[in-house]
């Protein structure tokens, strides 16, 4: 009998059991003021970002069983923090990830990246993410990207990585990672940066007999000055899928309803710490929504929520999907 981990994990999608990634914005609007802005809308979608101005919400799934695949319009609502009104940015595929850069905004999509000028919301650029003479293969597609100096670093599925010059604005280096355990194959889901170095969150991709070893799962660690990869740690469970980072911690989402969290001291060397804190039961009634990145800062986990229907005919019985700042310190995890 052979695992079906992408299966089960489309499965929980359909029923409303909604990749987020990771890190601390670069600017740290005031904790509350997010929360409240973040929280009065009033539907979410692929990620919550924010930067000092705006929060930025995306909309628009990866559709993994329509093959070969077409891109499908998405979405990014702008929401300023100063109460101004909200306006929306049509991207040409689903919004992935947002990078916010001098009045510029970078939108990863599953098929490009998308530049927009923020000051008259019109998309002025749109650039490859991989070189490649093929259409992107099932879980190719980029999924989450970061930014270190004038460089995106892309976590790009079975793909692995690349490197999106800001400058020239194109792809300069691109590679797959954990090419040692070849023919099994793993995909990165979602990336994280503190100081020098990219936190990668990896799944695994290719299916196993049953009691044979799962291909490679958890965290790729990358020096950004370098772009070559300095440690990985393997053994966790399966589904990552997003990975946040503070100056001490890493959290690493998995498929909506466990956390786990890490000193980020220990990930070093070759031995797989264990997580200081396992988090799978959350303060209200949900749990973060599956195939949704979260955001984070000191204070809070700003996510789209997906909230258990309160009776069958709340939502027709299906989940709410919200968003919701959820305090760290209340669930350990800070």
């Amino acid at each position: 009998m052979f695992k079906i981990k992408f299966l089960f994990a489309y499965f929980l999608s359909s029923l409303g059991l909604v990749a987020l990634l990771g890190g601390v914005a670069s600017a740290q609007p005031n904790s509350e003021t997010i929360k409240a802005v973040l929280e009065a809308q009033t539907s979410c979608g692929t990620f919550v970002r924010y930067d000092e101005q705006n929060i930025y919400l995306g909309f628009g799934r990866y559709q993994t069983f329509i093959w070969p695949r077409s891109p499908v319009p998405g979405k990014v609502r702008v929401v300023p923090l100063d109460g101004s009104p909200s306006r929306e940015l049509a991207t040409q595929d689903g919004a992935a990830d947002i990078v916010t850069v001098n009045g510029h905004a970078f939108i990863l999509t599953y098929s490009a990246i998308e530049e927009w000028d923020l000051s008259t919301s019109t998309r002025v650029g749109e650039y490859a993410t991989y070189d490649t003479a093929d259409a992107y293969d099932f879980e190719q597609a980029p999924a989450a990207f970061a930014k270190y100096g004038n460089t995106l670093i892309i976590a790009h599925g079975r793909l692995g990585v690349s490197y999106f010059d800001l400058g020239s604005k194109r792809i300069t280096n691109q590679y797959h990672v954990l090419g040692f355990q070849l023919p099994l194959e793993s995909m990165v889901t979602s990336v994280t940066i503190q100081g020098n170095l990219a936190y990668l969150g990896v799944d695994s991709f290719s299916l196993v007999p049953d009691g044979d070893p799962d291909p490679f799962e958890g965290v790729i660690i990358v020096n950004m000055d370098t772009q070559t990869v300095v440690s990985q740690f393997g053994g966790m469970t399966a589904g990552t899928q997003s990975i946040l980072s503070d100056a001490n911690d890493i959290l690493i989402q998995f498929t909506g309803q466990l956390m786990w969290k890490f000193d980020r001291s220990s990930l070093r060397g070759t031995k797989t710490p264990d997580p200081v804190k396992r988090v799978w039961v959350w303060p209200v009634d949900g749990h973060p929504a599956h195939g949704s990145f979260p955001a984070m800062d000191d204070k809070y986990i700003y996510t789209c929520y997906a909230f258990t229907p309160s009776s069958p005919s709340d939502n027709n019985g299906f989940y709410r999907f919200k968003p919701l700042a959820i305090n760290r310190a209340q669930l350990l995890l800070k």
